[in-house]
């Protein structure tokens, strides 16, 4: 039903992926030491994002501000967005307007929110009653968490707040005790994160507008909500079946309010995400989920466990080989993201983004995995547990589920905290045998991966062709720049070629709609390049409005907000000419 149906599917199989790790890590994360070594593996990540988030704070985001006042236009180019007024005022909003860290995420509550499971779990472990090893987990974890709580702080995610506190009232009301515990550690928590406020207060990174803009913020959820509900109200089957992944955006633009301040992609809620997105037999069946991990994970622990895995191989796995594996494979897939990259964007790859996401990550592994194997199941399922009631408060505010890296986080920490719930039946290891099994999950196999290819091949062979007249349309600039007598002869021969780029990739992704923006774009530049003729052989909008009628026909989205924009700015264009 998805009126954009490639942003669908790539949205659907970030979805499947999710699934795909949760089942694994449920069904082959049963011994303790590959247990640790996921949970070693969380807090690692958490550490690492936060580091790059200060890196961002104190010296990217500067150096980008300053790039940018020097020549606003060349950056806007380096990013891929046009020079046009309301671009350019969304993207300095974000820029100079901002100082919050985003680390390797879009959005701030983003970080705000994976930030959340690895603070609660190192929590966990100062708050454990156990008095083995206290003073080693302490040396190790405070220093991870003081990195971790003061980008935490610096997002000013005020969902993130609300979901760090409820976290940390269920994980004392597990661990603490007694009442005087309690109250201790929760007067410690706040007197450290009062010192921190006021210390970045005094730095210029927090300001009164994150109280003072509170209500304002949530005068704009209110408005999502009305919004969104107003889509589910007026839109045919939307309220079973839903608008399909990533098509929130062009539905919310024609029923939110008139008074709304801004345009969102997601509702910004939990709930309210998923019906949307799948309808409402998904949002029964993520209640129902969230319901029975809850009653598994916050029951109370019974004295003797029901399950002990003897029959499983205890050994530690090696970490950095994996991550190190990990990182060549994000390179191979995406060589503009890596560390070689050449791109002047400062928003994608560089050395240093990979240097300190390296290094925080193992670092931090190493020390997180002697704090974790040092702690009993109970202190480790209860620190997952309640990071991920955590997160549940700040999506139910921030909403992101939709994001795959935001819900990973959230779907890795109930699969390992039900593994650790060792007095109940949801840590039973279950072996199932049989040619039955074997040949269904094989078909199953086979399935997804026959499905994988039908749907996402041609994806990967646009983006190809896109690449190729990204290329050949370099080429043709670098020959306009030349100063030859007639340089567009020179450059025609590339505009030629890109067009043919462009053509193919409209042919093998018959559901994309980028093809036929980026042709009716180079239509135009061709046309400047040439000269702006005049004459009847060269009217160039006939051409341009023929690449933008087919870019908003089905099977491609007919409310494609970015048809009518670009539009819009390739009219101005002409019309300026």
């Amino acid at each position: 039903r998805a009126a954009d149906g490639r942003v669908a599917q790539n949205l659907a199989w970030d979805g499947g992926g999710v699934a795909l790790t949760y089942l694994a890590v449920r069904w082959l994360a049963v011994s303790r030491s590959e247990q640790h070594a996921w949970i070693a593996a969380l807090v690692a990540l958490g550490v690492a994002l936060a580091l790059y988030g200060a890196y961002q704070v104190t010296v990217l985001q500067p150096e980008t501000r300053r790039l940018y006042l020097e020549n606003p236009s060349a950056a806007l180019r380096q990013v891929g967005l046009p020079d046009e007024p309301a671009a350019r005022r969304q993207f300095e909003d974000r820029l100079l307007g901002s100082r919050e860290p985003t680390s390797v995420y879009a959005l701030t509550n983003s970080l705000a929110g994976v930030l959340l499971v690895p603070l609660l779990v190192l929590g966990g472990s100062l708050a454990s009653p156990d008095p083995a090893g206290r003073r080693a987990r302490w040396l190790a974890a405070v220093p991870m968490i003081l990195v971790m709580l003061i980008i935490f702080l610096l997002t000013k995610s005020r969902g993130g707040y609300l979901g760090l506190a409820f976290g940390m009232v269920l994980l004392l009301a597990r661990l603490a005790g007694s009442w005087r515990r309690a109250f201790l550690a929760i007067a410690g928590l706040t007197t450290l994160i009062g010192l921190l406020s006021a210390a970045a207060w005094q730095l210029g990174q927090l300001d009164r507008q994150v109280i003072s803009e509170s209500l304002k913020s949530l005068s704009y959820r209110w408005e999502y909500v009305l919004g969104t509900w107003k889509i589910l109200a007026n839109e045919p089957g939307v309220v079973w079946s839903g608008l399909g992944p990533g098509n929130f955006g062009g539905a919310y633009m024609k029923h939110k309010l008139e008074r709304a301040s801004e345009t969102i992609s997601d509702p910004h809620n939990l709930f309210l995400d998923v019906w949307t997105t799948a309808g409402l037999p998904a949002l029964l069946t993520l209640m129902v989920t969230l319901s029975l991990a809850a009653t598994a994970l916050f029951r109370p622990w019974y004295a003797k466990n029901i399950h002990v895995t003897t029959n499983i191989p205890v050994h530690t796995p090696r970490l950095w080989p994996w991550v190190l594996a990990a990182i060549a494979a994000a390179i191979a897939f995406r060589p503009d993201l890596g560390p070689f990259a050449t791109s002047l964007n400062p928003f994608e790859g560089d050395l240093s983004r990979w240097m300190i996401l390296t290094a925080g990550w193992l670092i931090a592994a190493s020390l997180a995995l002697n704090i974790v194997s040092s702690l009993d199941d109970r202190t480790l399922s209860a620190g997952l547990s309640a990071g991920a009631a955590a997160m549940i408060v700040n999506l139910l505010v921030s909403g992101g589920i939709a994001f795959a890296p935001v819900a990973l986080m959230l779907w890795i920490a109930i699969a390992l905290a039900l593994n650790l719930r060792t007095d109940q039946s949801c840590s039973l290891v279950r072996q199932a045998d049989g040619r039955i099994g074997t040949l269904g999950l094989v078909a199953a196999t086979a399935a997804l991966l026959g499905s994988y290819l039908g749907t996402m091949l041609p994806y990967h062979r646009m983006v190809e062709n896109l690449a190729s007249a990204d290329a050949e349309i370099a080429l043709a600039r670098s020959r306009m720049q030349s100063p030859s007598a007639d340089p567009y002869a020179a450059a025609e021969p590339y505009y030629r070629t890109a067009a043919e780029h462009l053509r193919n990739a409209t042919r093998v992704d018959r559901l994309a709609s980028t093809p036929w923006l980026r042709w009716a774009a180079l239509e135009l530049e061709n046309w400047e390049a040439s000269g702006r003729p005049t004459d009847f052989s060269h009217l160039v909008w006939h051409r341009i409005e023929d690449q933008l009628t087919n870019a908003a026909t089905p099977p491609r989205d007919p409310r494609n907000a970015n048809v009518t924009a670009t539009g819009l700015r390739l009219a101005a264009r002409v019309l300026a000419a």
